[in-house]
């Protein structure tokens, strides 16, 4: 049997050589069948080379131990084509320090090592010294749920039919005088970073940041419904 990386890169070569695809790397890493380009007469090849590509990813990601790094920052990427126009965040990039970087509107993780990831089709993310600069006033440190408590917590309040808004469907709360945090987020920064450590500035505002072994990340918080910010 003919292997994933054989067919491939041979249906590669014919969408690039033969179909004569010049932007097919994009097509590839952001391929839906709702793409303008989903009309053209390869189309179905054009989706079948996508799978195929993020399997060989996953094979890749898994084999080198980071297949939950690759699992939380594909999500970030997930929340950043769904809240954010800016295509520069559709996806991973690497920044002028040559670190490679995922970020939304509201989490960033920047990884101290390149991982496979799908890659923003345009060029412009942020600069990750204008996030992680919360490192220098975040010092008090927050006592993390595991993955398992968060998914559980997460998985109840949905099974429940509860909602807190189209943008966070539910939350996860430090405690009183606490930050208060989209709980999908916060599970993207924990698959991203295991093990990672997290840091708060006291100030209501302010992100959270975080440090591990893979890497660090900055996570924003969410204002407190009337009713609970009032008690």
């Amino acid at each position: 049997m003919m292997k994933t990386e054989t067919i491939y890169s041979r249906l590669y070569g014919y969408l690039t050589q033969q179909e004569g695809i010049k932007n097919l790397d994009i097509l590839l890493d952001g391929y839906s069948s709702r793409d303008p380009d989903s009309h053209l007469p390869c189309a179905e090849l054009v989706e079948l080379t996508a799978v195929l590509r993020q399997d060989l990813r996953d094979i890749k990601n898994r084999t080198a131990g980071m297949a939950d790094v690759a699992r939380g920052c594909k999500s970030i990427i997930k929340a950043a084509i769904k809240h954010t126009p800016n295509r520069c965040l559709h996806g991973a990039y690497i920044a002028a320090d040559g670190r490679m970087c995922v970020c939304s509107s509201h989490h960033m993780v920047v990884l101290n090592q390149t991982i496979e990831l799908p890659m923003a089709p345009e060029p412009g993310g942020f600069d990750p010294k204008n996030i992680i600069r919360h490192k220098e006033v975040c010092s008090i440190p927050l006592d993390l749920p595991s993955i398992q408590t968060l998914k559980a917590h997460i998985k109840l309040f949905v099974a429940e039919g509860k909602t807190l808004s189209k943008q966070c469907r539910v939350a996860w709360d430090f405690g009183p005088s606490m930050p208060y945090v989209n709980a999908e987020y916060l599970l993207d920064m924990l698959l991203a970073l295991p093990g990672a450590l997290a840091y708060w500035s006291g100030k209501k505002h302010q992100y959270l940041y975080f440090t591990g072994d893979a890497g660090e990340g900055v996570l924003g918080p969410l204002k407190r419904p009337l009713q609970e910010a009032s008690t």
